[in-house]
């Protein structure tokens, strides 16, 4: 935008130094002089306004493509934060469905184990009455022999 108003002042410049520079209209009398001067500032006038129309229509194409950029830009965005959101809820789903199908497993691997305990204390059990009747009966063996 500065860039466009030093184009505009350096432009109003170079005119005034060219109709300053400019040669003196030959005239027949003051009041011819004074006419042409006239025309001369209404040319000067129709192309400051000329200057300005265009300078106002670049600064409303600028404004415009920045407004286009900038609805661009947010429809990016929103478009990114969507499908972030996306990823996060399928994060979620998958995280917990892992987490249901190991609960599951440790379940089924805990079953295992209390089954696979009773089976082992009954083993236990069994041994163990195995060693009393093998106690009870070599200590009878014993007192026949000794007897």
């Amino acid at each position: 935008m500065d860039h466009v108003k030093s184009i505009s002042h350096i432009v109003i410049v170079f005119l005034l130094l060219g109709t300053i520079e400019a040669s003196e209209p030959r005239c027949l009398s003051r009041f011819d002089y004074d006419e042409k001067m006239l025309l001369k500032i209404l040319r000067f006038e129709d192309v400051l306004e000329k200057f300005d129309r265009k300078i106002t229509d670049m600064m409303n194409t600028f404004e415009d493509n920045e407004r286009k950029r900038n609805s661009e830009t947010k429809e990016a965005l929103d478009e990114a934060k969507l499908k972030m959101k996306q990823l996060m809820d399928e994060i979620k789903q998958n995280t917990s469905n892992v987490l249901m199908s190991d609960s599951r497993n440790l379940r089924t691997q805990m079953q295992e184990v209390e089954a696979l305990r009773v089976q082992m204390r009954g083993e236990i059990n069994n041994l163990q009455s195995a060693i009393a009747l093998n106690r009870k009966g070599f200590f009878f063996f014993k007192c026949h022999i000794i007897v």
